[in-house]
């Protein structure tokens, strides 16, 4: 059973969100990537829908919420704060919480902020929003070494309008591209930080997977919301692994492909430490994405161990 809810929340957007399963089972939120990436429907698949409640929802301005794009109202402790909002409107005391890249980053500092309120947490490719996080993916100094002929098409674009090929210069430079007036150029860079995105998540897998199907507008949105969270250092008071031991008992199991290099391994494990009820799975071979068999086949193990009623 599925159902389809346009739920408001302030400053007027509007969140799509897809309830599947057994309303009086196990509830579970799944976090996407991005931020902006939007939702993976599919994902609702990975679970047995006769045991578990199973909540999946685009964030603000990205995918099938409403206003598309919009990144008035926009912010980190916004997302925070609708999460929060969600469980109340459900009647549900305690979750857990799936998050990967930047969704494992938003469960993480939801289980800081609200401890209490989750059951466990499953974490995969790990983001930690760190400036050298964003030094790895578009510096010169960092996976471009390892993909050098989809870095320098990224930069016949990109490079036209950053200031220097280091991560803060770059992210200006497409940021202020995105909220100018020039269409052109606008869809030419968010096609290109696209492309390069999507090179990134290619480098882990023998054949090439094809390119995310997105309306333009979905795309454009991903990419401009993208931008505005790291330009804005994902509005980050303090360094996620900061007070991490607020959240050490919660019962958490991370999940990383050797090969991820969109959110290298170090992060996962460097988290790993700070969990007193924590496991680490490093996924041989595999890359960043959920679909990744060998990634998707660990989601779907761990998902079921968690069925064991005391982590409810």
């Amino acid at each position: 059973m599925s159902e389809i809810i346009n739920f408001s929340v302030e400053d007027g957007h509007v969140i799509k969100i897809e309830r599947s399963g057994n309303p009086v089972g196990k509830p579970v939120f799944l976090l996407h990537g991005g931020p902006g990436a939007g939702a993976n429907w599919e994902n609702k698949n990975l679970f047995d829908l006769k045991y578990y409640d199973v909540f999946i929802y685009d964030q603000r301005g990205c995918g099938d919420s409403t206003p598309l794009a919009d990144i008035g109202h926009n912010t980190t402790e916004h997302l925070l704060t609708d999460i929060k909002e969600m469980l109340v409107h459900f009647g549900i005391d305690k979750a857990m919480f799936i998050g990967g890249s930047w969704g494992a980053t938003l469960a993480l500092l939801y289980a800081k902020k609200y401890p209490e309120h989750v059951s466990a947490l499953i974490l995969r490719g790990t983001f930690l929003a760190r400036h050298q996080d964003l030094e790895w993916f578009l510096s010169d100094k960092g996976v471009a070494r390892l993909i050098p002929g989809d870095y320098e098409e990224f930069l016949n674009i990109v490079g036209k309008i950053a200031e220097a090929t280091d991560a803060k210069s770059i992210i200006n430079g497409v940021f202020n591209t995105l909220i100018s007036d020039d269409d052109l150029i606008k869809n030419q860079v968010t096609i290109a930080w696209a492309k390069w995105s999507w090179a990134v998540l290619n480098f882990s897998f023998e054949k090439k997977i094809e390119f995310f199907v997105k309306s333009p507008d979905q795309i454009f949105s991903s990419v401009l919301i993208e931008l505005y969270y790291a330009k804005n250092n994902y509005f980050l008071t303090e360094e996620i692994l900061e007070n991490a031991k607020m959240i050490k008992n919660i019962p958490t199991t991370l999940i990383h492909g050797s090969r991820d290099v969109m959110c290298l391994p170090e992060a996962s494990w460097t988290l790993s430490n700070f969990f007193r009820n924590g496991t680490l799975k490093l996924i041989h071979g595999s890359g960043h994405l959920s679909s990744d068999p060998k990634i998707r086949q660990a989601m779907i193990d761990v998902i079921e161990d968690m069925k064991t009623p005391n982590l409810g």
